[in-house]
């Protein structure tokens, strides 16, 4: 598919959050080379944050979607903290246990 035919694609979707794991797999790529393409292709892309409680009724304003995307990034770093520091200590007894 050209990068042409993602984008019309991507700006005709009903769901634009869908519509980028739809076009991963349709073209055999990441969702993030298809975000790349959106992105310098001049579109404004919205992926799906996880949604606590109800949901909105209206769609977040550009400035609260930043703060949801940076407070997002906040909980993915430390939930990889904490993994990073279980596969350290998991590779130590590993590597004790070789020598």
């Amino acid at each position: 598919m050209t990068e042409y035919e993602i984008l019309k694609m991507y700006r005709q979707a009903g769901d634009k959050g869908k519509q980028i794991q739809i076009l991963a797999e349709l073209n055999q790529t990441s969702r993030m080379e298809i975000i790349r393409l959106l992105l310098r292709g001049g579109e404004q892309v919205r992926i799906h944050l996880p949604c606590r409680g109800k949901k909105r009724k209206q769609e977040l304003t550009e400035k609260e979607y930043r703060k949801a995307l940076v407070k997002r990034m906040d909980e993915l770093d430390s939930k990889i903290a904490a993994l990073e520091t279980e596969y350290r200590e998991i590779a130590a007894v590993v590597r004790m246990g070789k020598a």
